[in-house]
């Protein structure tokens, strides 16, 4: 690589550094644009032979300009970033340091990369107290900038399984998304969640039942879901019946696809028996028309793969004559393998491939005026999946058809034969 292209290399990079900390130099902080830009860029550099004629390029012209003026503080803040991705973090730090100190009031992206920086390093103690600096002013990009480090400061205690210090990093990003009604607070509720449930699990395995129902409690404050209520229910069986069912119901009403029902029944039986111990008569029956009421959604809804199947009749790969468009269809039976009629069955197949996943049926089969009978198979039924992208044209090899099938619309699909095509 000669001078000359070192040197216009060095200028188109160059031009995106300026655009990416523009505001900063205005002396406010950058926006979110530019910063998610700027660490595209950056994310860009592989560190090959190239990229470190570039870096080392720009590092000297930054350092030669501070000579000129030794008060930019954008300077240094480039300085540090460049640094950073030659993996020389002292160099790093130190420039991130001089930027704070020149930087004039509402700057905060020097202090950003610092603490970005110390999590990278793992200094976790000193990434916490370099954002702590930060005032919490009601400044929009600062706050979803805030909301965003104890995000990743949460992820990196995570990955070290100290689940309570992550959970106040997530609290914090939640705290910071909310000021600012961002989408990004669904992430951190789910980083909340994770936490509570590892800890859960981890006071289970240590016998203590008592703080892992407390901790799953403590995560549906922030959100109701049927997998927290369905755990609290299997916590509970052993320590309060009533409120194992109370819990088993509430996943019920949402997502009766995910509940084991031989231990519905075994909760309810337990109910029974404890309501009776408590002279509760009333509730005792109760509790068993709940039971009995199970016995008979186990029979019309739960099924195994044993009980219905898919029969691929055909399949075939259509071109057109230009050749840039293909259609492969597929003929299939659904086959009841059990002893009584099939009145409904929903069904949902999925064709995978390239990463992408699309539902090529979704249908609603047989009713109880023209059910699927005993022992019988069904007409034939068909769909087609179009290519007229080029690239998923001559990308796909492969293609994996899942069937999914349930005997009620809002329970969960349960996967029941899948096939691979060769494209």
């Amino acid at each position: 690589m000669n001078k000359s292209e070192i040197l216009e290399y060095a200028r188109t990079v160059f031009i995106a550094l300026i655009a990416a900390m523009i505001i900063a130099a205005g002396a406010t902080c950058f926006s979110n644009v530019i910063a998610e830009h700027h660490y595209k860029l950056a994310s860009k550099i592989q560190n090959k032979e190239q990229d470190n004629q570039m870096i080392g390029f720009l590092i000297s012209k930054y350092e030669k300009e501070l000579q000129k003026d030794s008060s930019n503080y954008v300077l240094n803040s480039r300085l540090g970033e460049l640094y950073e991705l030659l993996f020389s973090y002292e160099q790093a730090e130190k420039n991130y340091k001089l930027a704070i100190e020149k930087a004039p009031y509402g700057v905060y992206s020097p202090y950003i990369g610092l603490a970005r920086m110390y999590i990278k390093t793992d200094k976790l103690d000193k990434a916490q107290i370099t954002i702590k600096k930060l005032k919490n002013i009601d400044h929009k990009p600062l706050l979803i900038e805030k909301g965003n480090f104890y995000m990743e400061l949460g992820d990196a205690f995570w990955k070290k399984s100290s689940y309570i210090a992550a959970l106040k990093q997530y609290k914090l990003a939640l705290f910071f998304y909310k000021k600012v009604d961002s989408e990004k607070a669904e992430l951190a509720i789910t980083g909340i969640l994770d936490c509570y449930s590892r800890l859960a699990s981890k006071h289970f395995m240590e016998g203590k039942l008592t703080e892992a129902v407390h901790d799953l409690e403590t995560a549906l404050i922030y959100k109701n879901t049927p997998v927290l209520n369905y755990k609290l229910a299997l916590l509970n069986q052993d320590i309060d019946a009533f409120e194992a069912v109370k819990y088993i119901e509430k996943t019920y009403a949402v997502d009766p696809g995910i509940i084991n029902y031989d231990l519905y029944e075994q909760i309810l039986i337990k109910a029974i028996k404890q309501a009776q111990a408590l002279n509760m008569y009333t509730e005792a029956k109760l509790y068993y028309q709940k039971y009995k009421m199970i016995k008979q959604f186990k029979k019309r809804y739960i099924f195994t793969d044993k009980d219905y199947g898919i029969e691929i009749v055909s399949h075939k790969l259509k071109t057109n004559i230009f050749g840039n468009k293909k259609t492969i269809d597929v003929k299939f039976r659904v086959k009841n393998k059990t002893k009584e009629s099939l009145n409904t069955l929903f069904v949902v197949v999925e064709a995978k491939y390239n990463d992408k996943t699309d539902i090529v049926y979704n249908e609603v089969l047989f009713s109880k005026k023209n059910p699927l009978k005993p022992l019988a198979t069904s007409d034939t039924l068909h769909f087609i999946l179009k290519f007229d992208d080029e690239k998923d044209i001559i990308n796909t090899k492969n293609i994996v058809f899942n069937f999914n099938i349930s005997k009620k619309q809002n329970m969960r699909k349960f996967t029941i034969f899948s096939f691979e095509m060769h494209k």
